[in-house]
Formats: C-alpha cells, structure tokens, sequence
C-alpha cells in the first residue's frame, strides 16, 4: 500500500503529463491493453508507440526525480 503523500506525488506528475504520454502509459501499464491495440486505436506505428511509451517513461521519472528532490519525503 502506498503511503498518502506517494499517491498525492504521482497525481501531481500525472496531471503534468502531456495527454498523449498519459494516455499512452495508462493503456499500456493500466489498462494492459496490448500495443496492438494503442497502437490502432491511436494512430501509432509500433515504431511510434515504442518511442512515445519510452520518451514518456523517462519525462515520468525525471518529474518524479525533480519532485522528490525539492521536497524529499518525510522519514518513518
């Protein structure tokens, strides 16, 4: 289980996120919903979803990285 100010952190980032990479991650990690799939449903080569899917992770952490950095969760 999460604790409340991890789930707060990932509602921030993934309200920052471009719409595409949202919905990119979100079917793919979420949803489980296969590439062929995404890919159909959104327009994208597999060439294409593989490079949004990786692009969107890296931006994902790197929000992550920066949050955590100004404001390092409180210690137990």
């Amino acid at each position: 289980m999460r604790s409340p100010a991890e789930v707060t952190l990932m509602r921030e980032v993934l309200r920052e996120m471009s719409n595409r990479d949202f919905e990119v991650l979100s079917r793919f990690y979420l949803r489980e919903q296969p590439p062929e799939q995404v890919c159909a449903e959104m327009g994208l080569t597999e060439v294409q979803f593989q490079l949004v899917k990786s692009r969107a992770k890296a931006r994902l952490a790197d929000r992550v990285r920066k949050k955590l950095a100004r404001n390092p969760p409180s210690q137990q």
